[in-house]
């Protein structure tokens, strides 16, 4: 039998009140968490996180980093104590590195932009694309270090911060500005140390590396650097695997160290990789905790990151003789 107009009509009426009923209820609860408790699209999404990053192979990514690297326009010759730069970037373009690290001080004599686009950018340069560079001392030289981040761009992270983070892989990479008084400082309670903690713990992942310019332990000229100690600190108590850095212009790598800066199995490997191209300096002041210690070569260090190791070569320019290898354990 079929039904008058004005029944219908009024069917159809509370069939479209009990759908907007049961929407808002179920919009309602979502946003409490009570239907959807995990939200998976959020996780791990903190401040200034720019999230995964594609590699070739993900178990296991291959990485290319050194700092100090470009001269000054006009002296670009591969002398034997400067100027390297281009046998480094063949290093580079031999080991086909899934992701570029570059360690600060990346342009010479102050990383004006021009010196970029007249230097860097012929050699180096050809990694930008997968380059997670930090600014070196130098970068500031030009005020704000506007070269080093109008050159790189998104990819160098906030201006006003120049820290960041991300994942490679099964490791979660950490990129910090060693340049303290640029920021706010580097102290436990100032805004990069805060966000390190919060970084560490939103990506509690098996395998930590974080790099910078200026090195926390050092042999070479300038020593160690004290002002990075709560970093440090807080990298060590988060038993992070690796930190790299530069400034020194030379190699070396030391034992695992504590939160002390004392030997420990379960520490915090440490590079110093200030080798990419600039001069070099001589060491002056080996520390009891360096393991090898390497001058007047230019070179990468290759990275390989797999879930659970890694393994390392320092590769000389420009013929890749590996001066230095070994591998560890993520903790």
């Amino acid at each position: 039998m079929a039904l008058r107009p004005e029944r219908q009509a009024g069917r159809s009426r509370w069939r479209i009140l009990i759908a907007v009923v049961v929407v808002g209820v179920l919009g309602s609860l979502a946003a409490v968490g009570v239907v959807y408790a995990r939200r998976p699209h959020n996780r791990g999404a903190t401040p200034l996180y720019i999230g995964a990053q594609p590699a070739r192979d993900p178990g296991s990514v291959i990485i290319g980093a050194a700092g100090d690297i470009a001269c000054p326009p006009g002296r670009r010759t591969n002398r034997p104590n400067a100027c390297g730069m281009e046998g480094t970037a063949k290093v580079l373009e031999a080991i086909r590195p899934d992701a570029v690290l570059t360690l600060g001080d990346n342009q010479y004599p102050n990383g004006s932009l021009a010196d970029f686009e007249a230097s860097y950018a012929d050699t180096w340069g050809a990694y930008r694309d997968i380059t997670f560079p930090v600014p070196g001392n130098h970068e500031y030289e030009t005020p704000g270090a506007r070269g080093y981040f109008a050159y790189f761009g998104n990819r160098a992270g906030e201006p006003d911060k120049g820290y960041y983070s991300y994942d490679l892989g099964a490791w979660h990479l950490i990129a910090l500005n060693s340049e303290c008084h640029q920021i706010g400082g580097c102290a436990d309670s100032d805004p990069q140390a805060r966000w390190l903690r919060q970084d560490l713990e939103a990506h509690p992942r098996k395998c930590v590396l974080a790099y910078w310019h200026l090195p926390r332990f050092s042999s070479g000229p300038h020593g160690n650097d004290h002002e990075l100690d709560a970093l440090w600190r807080i990298l060590a108590g988060a038993r992070a695997d690796v930190v790299l850095a530069g400034h020194d212009h030379d190699y070396e790598r030391f034992t695992p160290l504590n939160a002390d800066g004392e030997a420990d199995p379960e520490g915090v490997m440490q590079f110093v990789a200030g080798t990419g191209g600039a001069s070099h300096y001589k060491f002056r002041n080996p520390k009891a905790t360096s393991k090898v210690r390497i001058t007047g070569r230019h070179g990468v260090l290759r990275l390989q990151l797999t879930e659970q190791a890694y393994a390392w070569k320092f590769t000389a320019a420009p013929r890749g003789e590996v001066l230095d290898s070994g591998n560890g354990q993520c903790h």
